[in-house]
């Protein structure tokens, strides 16, 4: 499956533009500013926007408002009911298992800028929701929130509470961690998983549950859904997304075929992608790594084998050759020339 440049329905930044308008109506129109973007775009039916575009409004809109916690809000704002013709028909759907079947199968009716997948085991059914493309670190967690906050929320009202449901989120814990613990039963759970991904779980006695769902439309078959617009403007940048990945990638260093894996398709395809770009996963793993670990060693006093560990690394002595090799220089000494340097440089 190739990358694509990642688009969001107005209908999902309404709900942003209403949040932001209902704590101080006068700022509004100052952070479409600051984003570079007109209102009646976001505002019209059937209008897209790009992700960098919903980066730019968020982050002035955090920047502006003083606030970390607008994903959690937006969860809390979006419905399945917001999902236009699929929202239709997954309110035709009996149990949350058929739900999450459809949903998973025209998840692109929901944004391209996501993988959405859903598999079911004995004990459990996970909905797995992972980055199809490069998103910004803040607009990523943003939609971590928005994305795991939703699916509790809609959850919740359709099974009249859903006891054992649990979400795992890639994100650090929070600032506003506190919001979460009242979403109780549901157990939210942070760094919970090495790549950036939202893990969503129900146990299996609530997949055949019968459903809570007002009366709607008649169902939607697939040939209908199928057709629904969804604009798929092909991207080439598989090296961006690459990128993210290996940045957020805590104690792991993902291998081609992982993720290939995750693309849906081949290890040979994604490294020929990546060639054309003018890089290959060794490279960027290569880079990315010595970046974090310079970031790392610089602005924080974990031990360094703590940061071996982040980095993916078998050992400590790993660490200590790969980083040499690529600056000439140990992680130890690197940390002292850079504590030495700080004072100066304010």
């Amino acid at each position: 499956m190739p990358l694509y440049e990642p688009f969001l329905s107005s209908r999902y930044v309404a709900p942003l533009l209403a949040i932001l308008q209902r704590q101080h109506a006068s700022d509004l129109e100052r952070i479409l500013e600051r984003a570079q973007l007109p209102a009646q775009k976001l505002q019209l039916a059937g209008e897209f926007i790009t992700f960098q575009e919903f980066d730019r409004l968020l982050c002035a809109a955090a920047a502006e408002l003083q606030r970390d916690d607008l994903g959690f809000e937006l969860g809390q704002n979006i419905s399945i009911d917001n999902h236009a013709a699929l929202g239709v028909a997954l309110r035709q759907c009996r149990t949350a298992d058929q739900l999450l079947r459809l949903g998973a199968r025209f998840s692109k009716l929901i944004t391209n800028g996501f993988f959405f997948t859903y598999q079911r085991h004995a004990d459990y059914g996970e909905w797995l929701i992972r980055p199809a493309a490069m998103l910004s670190q803040q607009t990523l967690y943003a939609m971590e929130e928005l994305l795991a906050v939703s699916f509790h929320s809609d959850m919740t009202a359709m099974l009249k509470q859903a006891p054992g449901l649990e979400i795992f989120l890639s994100m650090p814990r929070p600032a506003h961690a506190e919001r979460y613990a009242r979403l109780r039963p549901t157990r939210f759970q942070f760094s919970a998983n090495a790549l950036p991904e939202v893990r969503c779980r129900l146990p299996a006695a609530l997949l055949d549950q019968p459903l809570h769902q007002p009366a709607g439309s008649p169902p939607l078959d697939g040939v209908e859904l199928a057709n629904q617009d969804c604009p798929n403007q092909r991207t080439k940048q598989y090296s961006q997304w690459l990128a993210m990945m290996l940045r957020e990638a805590e104690g792991v260093q993902p291998r081609l075929a992982e993720l290939a894996q995750m693309l849906a398709i081949s290890p040979r395809s994604l490294n020929r992608y990546l060639q054309a770009e003018g890089t290959s996963l060794h490279e960027m793993s290569a880079q990315i790594r010595c970046e974090r670990a310079m970031l790392l060693l610089a602005k924080s006093d974990e031990p360094i084998s703590q940061i071996a560990y982040r980095l993916g690394y078998a050992s400590p002595a790993s660490f200590f050759t790969a980083f040499r090799k690529r600056l000439q220089i140990g992680p130890r000494e690197y940390r002292q020339r850079a504590m030495a340097e700080t004072p100066a440089a304010q």
